[in-house]
């Protein structure tokens, strides 16, 4: 299992940055759930993900994420 929120985290507090997450939409009964999360950056997007749990939903966000900060914690474009 890779912890991508926490690798984010990392990254982001080289620069003294961090990420929250945003839950965007939930769908589906209750038995069958699918969470769609954001993490967001100083009130950007920069990363989606979805999965049938809110965690898993914010790991593919974050793992999305991870391609747009560099190892230093800077945002690409």
């Amino acid at each position: 299992f890779v912890d991508h929120k926490t690798e984010l985290q990392e990254r982001l507090a080289r620069q003294g940055a961090s990420v929250s997450y945003r839950l965007m939409e939930s769908t589906g009964p209750a038995h069958r759930r699918s969470f769609t999360t954001a993490a967001v950056l100083g009130g950007e997007i920069i990363g989606t993900g979805a999965d049938t749990s809110k965690k898993a939903s914010e790991q593919a966000a974050a793992q999305e994420a991870l391609l747009r900060v560099d190892g230093e914690g800077r945002l690409c474009t």
